[in-house]
């Protein structure tokens, strides 16, 4: 028999600055835990950082999914691993906050996850990093100029 529970789950944050987050669930055989904290802080009038660090451990979620159109339906996931990490750096900066006059902004993300690290939304089967660097210009009052820079690694080579 199994039994869907939650041990724990709770958020604290403090002045809107820090935050921390455990997660534990599962059923009474097996058991999926997630701690993670944060902290943000404004680093101008319109810019802002926000740093993540998490941990993992025990069994991964179970999907089912289909490889084929819905053909065949199997399980994926659910692997047991042992203790893996993840942190990200996400941050806005405002063209005004870095002195440049032209209206537009900067956001910058990187996140480096640990083979085995698992949430309810992803598995990690190899060791992952992601930049994605994007800036947005205002070129006039009609036109905006956008870029983006996305980058992933893998050490599973995909």
């Amino acid at each position: 028999m199994s039994c869907r529970h939650s041990d724990a789950s709770s958020r604290i944050i403090l002045e809107n600055v820090l935050g921390v987050q455990i997660d534990r669930d599962g059923s009474l055989a097996t058991v999926r835990e997630v701690a993670s904290i944060d902290l943000s802080a404004d680093i101008g009038a319109q810019s802002s950082i926000t740093i993540e660090l998490a941990q993992s451990s025990g069994m991964g979620p179970t999907r089912n999914i289909s490889d084929n159109g819905g053909l065949d339906i199997a399980a994926h996931g659910g692997e047991v691993t042992d203790r893996a990490n993840a942190a990200r750096l996400d941050a806005h900066l405002d063209h005004a906050d870095l002195g440049i006059s032209r209206p537009g902004s900067i956001n910058i993300v990187v996140e480096q996850r640990e083979a085995g690290f698992q949430t309810t939304a992803a598995d990690t089967p190899a060791d992952q990093t992601q930049v994605r660097i994007e800036q947005t210009v205002e070129l006039n009052d009609k036109t905006t100029l956008s870029t983006k820079l996305d980058h992933f690694e893998s050490d599973a080579g995909t």
